[in-house]
């Protein structure tokens, strides 16, 4: 983090260049090549607080609400999203990003598109991730998925559980349920 002066703190100057970044195709585009860093905890929260003020205060939506905790959702994984995108030679401590921001990265992608970079920086933060790369790790992220099951029908205790969970942690999880195979008859009927 810089300090007023433009200066780096001591703290940034000693983790310069030890921020892991990992160099992806862009989805379609085996020959377009992007950075990925993992976001840092003030980029979640940022992302999180700026969401909630997009939302409620642009967009006149109530996040708890099923639209808008939708709404709420997409908004923030945009956010991440844009916090993460780097340009592919960046060192992990003078990342140039590739976005202005969420609205630039809506504006200049598709869906999909952000859907499957989403994917590759959940992957790569996992991989990151010291604790679910061990046996104790990945029996805590099955319980937090069992757990969070049995909770889906209460909203109010959902997001309680949802609070506690580290971020590293919930995107595994999030992943976890997004690819287990469907059972709903809505699907089946789709041909799914």
């Amino acid at each position: 983090m810089k300090r007023g002066n433009g200066e780096l703190s001591p703290l940034a100057q000693m983790r310069a260049g030890k921020r892991p970044i990992r160099v992806v195709s862009w989805p379609g585009d085996p020959d377009l090549k992007v950075g990925l860093r993992i976001p840092s905890d003030y980029d979640m929260q940022q992302a999180r607080l700026d969401a909630w003020g997009y939302v409620v205060n642009v967009k006149k939506v109530d996040p708890e609400t099923k639209r808008g905790a939708s709404m709420l959702d997409d908004e923030i994984f945009a956010r991440v999203l844009a916090a993460a995108l780097v340009m592919p030679e960046g060192d992990g401590a003078t990342d140039i990003l590739m976005c202005d921001d969420a609205d630039d990265l809506r504006q200049n992608t598709t869906p999909k598109e952000r859907e499957a970079l989403l994917r590759e920086l959940a992957e790569f933060s996992n991989e990151m991730d010291p604790d679910l790369n061990t046996a104790e790790g990945a029996k805590r992220a099955a319980d937090l998925i069992e757990g969070l099951e049995k909770k889906v029908g209460s909203r109010a205790a959902l997001m309680s559980t949802l609070r506690g969970i580290p971020p590293t942690v919930l995107r595994s999880c999030i992943i976890s349920l997004v690819e287990r195979p469907s059972t709903s008859t809505e699907e089946k009927s789709l041909g799914s």
